[in-house]
């Protein structure tokens, strides 16, 4: 899901303790229910803001995938 896609994304860029996945992947999830903007997430979490957009991309994609399944 997106909140995969970002925290891969973090991960990419960031050094990150074992321990610590949990807590950043509670830290995605609630930004995105928060509906922080794509610059709030990515200055938070130290990614770019395209890879913001970029994760946002791929999960509409996936999305209108699953939608148009029969």
């Amino acid at each position: 899901g997106l909140t995969a896609e970002i925290v891969s994304a973090h991960v990419a860029n960031n050094a990150v303790a074992v321990s610590d996945l949990s807590n950043l992947i509670r830290s995605v999830f609630d930004a995105l229910l928060e509906g922080l903007s794509n610059k709030q997430i990515a200055r938070t979490l130290g990614i770019s803001r395209s890879s913001v957009y970029r994760c946002l991309d791929q999960s509409a994609t996936v999305a209108a995938a699953r939608n148009s399944q029969p």
